[in-house]
């Protein structure tokens, strides 16, 4: 809807839809790096089994397709639940079922859990996502106020 009437929006009205995307990206991107820090403060970890892999299918800007893979995780916690979660982390090769992955997950809420990998790659996509916030928002700022 928005990008069919952007040429008849005011210069103020783009402004104010680029900064409510930016703030929107921002509050999400922080959240998630929020997210993967508690993760990483805790000590609670297991060892998991990938059981399943969901796949996420698109095409490139060049119209080459590709295939994102984010794997299935079971693991049992410290006091014997059994936790099932979908990891956030993709893949750009389909983890085979079967494999033994370590977790971390919080002890207060099992189901906030990450296969356990370099930080720097589980913050990438968080931090990604908080530029892009904060560049929308600044667009925005640019736009309205021209």
């Amino acid at each position: 809807m928005v990008s069919s009437n952007w040429d008849s929006l005011s210069w103020h009205a783009r402004g104010v839809i680029l900064a409510v995307y930016g703030v929107l990206g921002l509050a999400f991107g922080l959240n998630e790096v929020s997210r993967t820090r508690e993760l990483f403060k805790s000590r609670a970890w297991s060892q998991g089994t990938v059981v399943d892999v969901e796949e996420d299918t698109g095409r490139d800007d060049h119209g080459a397709r590709f295939t994102n893979y984010y794997p299935v995780v079971r693991f049992t916690t410290v006091d014997g639940s059994m936790v099932e979660f979908t990891s956030t982390a993709l893949y750009g090769s389909k983890p085979e079922i079967g494999t033994t992955v370590d977790v971390r997950y919080l002890p207060e809420d099992p189901e906030q859990a990450e296969i356990d990998r370099d930080v720097s790659t589980l913050m990438l996509p968080a931090v990604t996502v908080s530029f892009v916030g904060v560049a929308l928002l600044v667009a925005g700022a640019v736009v309205y106020f021209r």
